[in-house]
């Protein structure tokens, strides 16, 4: 499960904050339940019109407590990256983008990721419907279900000693 939320810094910036929950669906799993490293993102507006918004992103995962079992990554990430929306009704929108995850530990995975997601509003605050950024006095602006496609592709050596808790000895 993934969860999130953004507030607006200004008409063409916001930093946004997401983080995913995952769960073993197998009784007798020795893991537990958990969170991903939360990720948090700068986003500026690069160009937009009437129904299209593009907008490079610049976020960072810190590096988290891993237990054994745990899929989490034990090193800091940077991910530089662009996202687009378009509007396809008044209550339907595609959104999608790429980033690139690079470590700044040098034994760490890089990878490229990408999504591609339709979402439908079910609250759409009045200030977007006028079709331009009106900088809210802090109110929610919107509520949205998403249904999307993720990606993640590593880059160059795929191979990592230690990950998610797990030592190299122990396999």
């Amino acid at each position: 499960y993934r969860v999130g939320a953004e507030v607006m810094l200004n008409c063409e910036s916001s930093i946004a904050v997401q983080g995913q929950y995952f769960t073993n669906e197998v009784d007798d799993s020795p893991f537990g339940d958990d969170w991903s490293n939360p990720q948090v993102m700068l986003k500026h507006v690069l160009a937009r019109d009437c129904d299209t918004v593009l907008s490079a992103t610049f976020g960072i995962t810190p590096e988290t407590d891993v237990d054994f079992g745990d899929f989490n990554e034990d090193t800091t990430k940077l991910y530089p990256g662009v996202l687009y929306y378009e509007t396809l009704s008044p209550t339907l929108f595609t959104q999608g983008g790429f980033q690139f995850g690079i470590p700044v530990e040098d034994d760490q995975i890089t990878h490229f990721d990408w999504s591609l997601s339709v979402g439908y509003w079910l609250y759409k605050d009045c200030s977007l419907v006028r079709g331009h950024c009106c900088c809210n006095q802090g109110r929610i602006t919107g509520v949205i279900p998403q249904v999307g496609l993720l990606g993640k592709h590593v880059i160059g050596d795929n191979r990592r000693e230690d990950a998610f808790g797990i030592s190299s000895s122990s396999y």
